[in-house]
């Protein structure tokens, strides 16, 4: 399994981004977060969808974000935001799976507040 970590800032944003070859398995360890997904699978029931999720470091749980929906990670708590991410798929650096949208875009009908860096 291939495993990695990262981190966001309190009031920050990690942006849009789909996966096309792999699901995400998301897994917070410390912080509070607000992960926003839009379902860009036009065969889903919820194609086009918005759906913000709250987690926390008490309420632990494994996020799995399927492949063809678009996610954004924003810290809404107060202390750094710890994830553990376990993708269904190894990185590939010569051809890596992750295609990236701005915040601020035509495709997604969704607006952050504060958003710089993560």
């Amino acid at each position: 399994v291939y495993v990695y970590q990262f981190t966001i800032r309190p009031g920050k944003v990690k942006g849009w981004h789909i996966h096309h070859l792999h699901d995400d398995r998301i897994f917070i360890s410390q912080g509070t977060v607000k992960v926003v997904l839009y379902d860009n699978r036009s065969e889903s029931p919820t194609y086009r969808m918005i759906n913000e999720i709250y987690r926390t470091e008490h309420h632990r749980t494994l996020m799995v974000i399927p492949a063809y929906v678009f996610h954004a990670h924003q810290n809404v708590g107060q202390t750094e935001a710890l994830f553990i991410s376990m993708p269904t798929r190894i990185y590939n650096h010569e051809s890596p799976d992750v295609y990236r949208l701005p915040l601020d875009n035509n495709t997604i009908p969704y607006r952050f507040g504060q958003r710089m860096g993560w």
